[in-house]
């Protein structure tokens, strides 16, 4: 490369040689050679700013902080500035990206921060739940089940209405304690999560319906005393 100091600054003349959309350093000068400058000096702070986590499908707005103006790449060495502002909102991202933001101050430019977008994947919808559809009022404890379901790393389970019982489990199956006197009818839906970050589409809801117990029957009436061998007798209770 070819270069010289002049008042503490080295000056690098460079060009896209190979054609690849990169600048390299020539070794010959060329009609579209560049000069940068690079300060041994500089004293700009590296500036603060939080790599974060998020879904796919959406755009992410980055933050940085201490510094006097910032400029944003989505390299760590390249020119090709994307942002110059504090923050900066990325394209949708659908995979984890990297993005490095630099303070420019006193005329030169600090080393660059990387701030990583860690993108995690939505769940698909989940299954209907499967399971009893018909119980008796505080029936003892059911269990329900769905499939696993794609980029699902746990699941959130819902019974409503909320006064019909508890529905407890993370994963592809569930306990449904109903309360001792709901009647009625219940719905149980689940979804699926990924990481704690990233929540599918609740599933389409299962019915339930819980029925009462009959009420103890009064004490029969009838016939109390027969002879042998007697007719047929007929009993009634209310």
């Amino acid at each position: 490369s070819s270069g010289s100091i002049q008042n503490q600054a080295l000056v690098y003349n460079l060009a896209d040689i190979d054609g690849d959309g990169d600048l390299d350093f020539p070794f010959l000068a060329t009609d579209d050679m560049i000069s940068i400058a690079y300060n041994r000096n500089c004293t700009s702070v590296i500036p603060a700013a939080n790599s974060i986590v998020g879904c796919n499908g959406n755009t992410f707005t980055l933050t940085a902080s201490g510094g006097t103006a910032y400029c944003w790449y989505t390299d760590s060495i390249g020119f090709d500035k994307v942002g110059s502002n504090a923050s900066y909102t990325t394209p949708v991202l659908n995979v984890t990206d990297t993005f490095y933001v630099a303070n420019y101050s006193g005329g030169c430019e600090s080393k660059r921060k990387m701030v990583i977008v860690t993108i995690y994947q939505i769940p698909v919808k989940a299954s209907t739940p499967t399971g009893v559809q018909l119980l008796c009022t505080n029936s003892s404890n059911t269990l329900y089940t769905t499939t696993e379901t794609t980029n699902a790393t746990s699941y959130q389970w819902t019974i409503t209405p909320t006064n019909a019982g508890a529905i407890t489990g993370t994963t592809t199956s569930a306990t449904v304690d109903l309360d001792n006197t709901f009647t009625g009818i219940a719905k149980i839906a689940v979804k699926g999560i990924n990481t704690g970050v990233c929540t599918g589409p609740v599933s389409d809801t299962l019915v339930v319906n819980i029925i009462p117990y009959p009420d103890k029957p009064s004490t029969p009436a009838g016939q109390i005393l027969f002879c042998i061998n007697s007719a047929n007798a007929t009993y009634t209770t209310t």
